[in-house]
C-alpha cells in the first residue's frame, strides 16, 4: 500500500540520485509508463541541478499527465469516500495475466485488480496536473 503519489516520486527521486552518484561516468536515462511516467516526470522536475544535469534522457510512455476524462462527479466522490475506509479494496474484475504469459513460468505478470488506493492516486494526479495546467505551471523542463 502506497499512501500517495508523493511517496512514489520521493522513491523514484532517491533511485535516480543513487544512480547518478553510483555511476558518474554512465549515461542516465529515466523511463516510466502510465503512472510510472508521471512519477518519472515529477521526480525529474524535483531533482537538484547537479543530478538533473546528469540525466541524459527521459522516456515517458503514455504518462498519466492529464488529458483523459474523469468518470461523472458522483462516481469520483464515491471512489474517494470508499477509499477512506477500504483503500486496498479491489476496483473492477481481476485481470487475466495468463494471456500475457511468456512461458517462462516465473509468474511475472500482475494478476490482481487495481486497488482503490491506486485509483485515488490517479484521480489526485489528474487534479494536480489540471490545477497546474490552469495556472500555467505545468512545465517539465528537464
Amino acid at each position: 500500500y502506497v499512501p500517495n503519489f508523493e511517496v512514489l516520486v520521493a522513491d523514484a527521486k532517491a533511485v535516480i540520485e543513487d544512480c547518478a552518484v553510483g555511476c558518474p561516468d554512465k549515461p542516465l536515462f529515466v523511463a516510466g509508463h502510465s503512472m510510472g511516467g508521471a512519477v518519472a516526470a515529477w521526480a525529474c522536475r524535483e531533482l537538484g541541478e547537479d543530478v538533473r544535469g546528469r540525466v541524459t534522457g527521459v522516456v515517458l510512455l503514455a504518462p498519466a499527465l492529464g488529458g483523459s476524462e474523469l468518470p461523472p462527479t458522483p462516481v469520483v466522490w464515491g471512489l474517494k469516500l470508499v477509499h477512506l475506509f477500504y483503500p486496498s479494496a479491489a476496483l473492477g474484475p481481476p485481470e487475466h495475466g495468463e494471456i500475457y504469459d511468456t512461458g517462462s513460468g516465473l509468474k511475472l505478470n500482475y494478476e490482481g485488480n487495481m486497488r482503490l488506493c491506486t485509483a485515488k492516486m490517479f484521480l489526485d494526479l489528474h487534479d494536480k496536473v489540471a490545477g497546474q495546467r490552469g495556472r500555467g505551471e505545468i512545465r517539465l523542463d528537464f
